[in-house]
């Protein structure tokens, strides 16, 4: 049987929380493969540092869905904005095979807060 990549989903962090807020971001890894197998992330790009360590691994049944919950902290400095968080899910059977993640989400501007004197992209 030819091993297929690891599929994921997740939904985007819509709403835009505040700097300084925590959110949870969840990740699914899917095992399309008839054995069991066992997934790890990599975390990725200028967000990287915003998220807790992930578990080492994460378990995935054959045609299951794994869970994991990334946990993002956001800077209490973080400048209003889209910011893209990008993780990689490798598998452990077969680790040249990996799936790249990529979610958005926005920050926004504290209540009280004005643009005067930002640089608006």
């Amino acid at each position: 049987m030819k091993r297929k990549s690891p599929r994921t989903s997740g939904a985007d962090q819509r709403g835009g929380p505040a700097p300084g807020a925590a959110f949870i971001q969840p990740r699914r890894p899917r095992n399309n493969d008839s054995d069991a197998d066992t997934y790890t992330i990599i975390l990725d790009g200028t967000t990287a540092n915003w998220i807790a360590p992930p578990p080492e691994a994460i378990r995935a049944a054959p045609g299951k869905v794994g869970w994991i919950g990334l946990r993002v902290r956001l800077p209490p400095v973080a400048a209003p904005g889209t910011y893209t968080l990008k993780a990689k899910v490798r598998a452990s059977t077969n680790p040249q095979e990996e799936s790249t993640l990529s979610t958005s989400f926005s920050v926004r501007r504290p209540p009280g807060k004005t643009n005067r004197g930002a640089n608006v992209h």
